[in-house]
């Protein structure tokens, strides 16, 4: 079967929609609250809506992502999880539905192993998505091989998880995250914070959580100021960890 999406050539029949013969994609995304990783799949499956592919979102629990994606006509599947039983049931419910909605590729937001070996027992094609820097462990190792491709947010991110396994490196290609820059603007932002229009307005966005390592940001200012003295430094984001 060809890799794009089927389109008639009957013109007797009348234009058919291209929806209907749309490849299915599946996106797995254990959380089901919105974080940075979150907003990004998100754009995502907006914009592949009308692009000839249908988007299929699974998650592991509810909350917030699954209220957007609900709100946004977005097709979502919440898989409940129990004790250590229901973790090896998830991988055969996955794949059984998988198999259902024939699902032509399966991309993990996350490098969720319970995913990966359910899309490879369901013969899907496997994209896991590395958003994150953190210590690795054998079993984030063997998603990777398990894989057909991962994408890293940053070269950094790549490299450092290959670190342990030089032959993992080739796995990844780097795609950074896109930014939808319509849904800002620098002068309302100005204006809302009293700021003068001629100032430089530097920002960082995230969760506000030891791990996001807000404070290069703020070891920075200094000399940013010496070179730049009309810059202003924003940090925008919601708390962590609350003990933090």
């Amino acid at each position: 079967m060809p890799n794009r999406p089927f389109r008639s050539t009957d013109r007797s029949s009348g234009r058919r929609s291209i929806a209907e013969h749309a490849i299915n994609i599946c996106y797995v995304s254990p959380p089901g609250t919105i974080g940075g990783g979150e907003v990004s799949l998100l754009h995502l499956v907006a914009n592949l809506s009308q692009s000839g592919y249908r988007p299929i979102v699974i998650t592991y629990g509810t909350g917030d992502l699954v209220d957007r994606l609900q709100e946004n006509g977005i097709e979502v599947h919440t898989f409940e999880r129990g004790g250590r039983l229901s973790e090896l049931t998830l991988i055969y419910r996955l794949a059984a539905f998988f198999r259902r909605r024939r699902i032509r590729m399966v991309h993990v937001n996350m490098l969720d192993i319970r995913a990966g070996l359910a899309a490879r027992l369901a013969s899907c094609k496997l994209v896991g998505h590395l958003r994150v820097i953190f210590p690795t462990t054998w079993v984030d190792r063997l998603f990777v091989h398990l894989s057909h491709r991962c994408i890293a947010v940053s070269e950094a991110a790549r490299k450092i998880f290959a670190s342990d396994d030089k032959s993992l490196y080739h796995k990844f290609v780097v795609i950074p995250n896109g930014v939808h820059l319509g849904s800002f603007s620098a002068a309302d932002l100005k204006g809302e914070l009293g700021l003068p229009p001629q100032s430089v307005l530097i920002g960082a966005v995230g969760r506000l959580d030891p791990f996001k390592g807000f404070e290069h940001f703020i070891g920075a200012v200094p000399s940013i100021l010496v070179k730049i003295p009309e810059a202003r430094f924003l940090i925008v984001g919601r708390p962590g960890n609350e003990h933090e």
